[in-house]
C-alpha cells in the first residue's frame, strides 16, 4: 500500500523529534555531523547513537525526496 501525504508528513516529524534529541545531546546539528559522520571525522566505533544519528538523517532524507514525488 503507497503511503499518504500525512503519513510521510507523520514519519519526517518523528525522525525530526529523534534527530532533536541527538542534536540536544551532541550540541551540534544533524547535517554537519552527518557530513563529517560520511566523512570519516567521527569515530563511531562503540557509539550507537552515532550509528542511529546517520540512520534517523538517512531516514529524514530520504523521506522528504518521497514527499517532494
Amino acid at each position: 500500500m503507497k503511503p499518504t501525504l500525512q503519513d510521510i508528513l507523520d514519519d519526517i516529524h518523528a525522525v525530526e523529534r529523534e534527530l532533536q534529541k541527538y542534536e540536544k545531546k551532541y550540541r551540534a546539528r544533524s547535517d554537519s555531523f552527518y557530513e563529517c559522520f560520511m566523512a570519516g571525522l567521527i569515530e563511531d566505533a562503540g557509539n550507537f547513537d552515532f550509528q542511529m544519528w546517520a540512520g534517523n538523517f538517512e531516514s529524514k532524507r530520504d523521506l522528504e525526496q518521497l514527499y517532494k514525488a
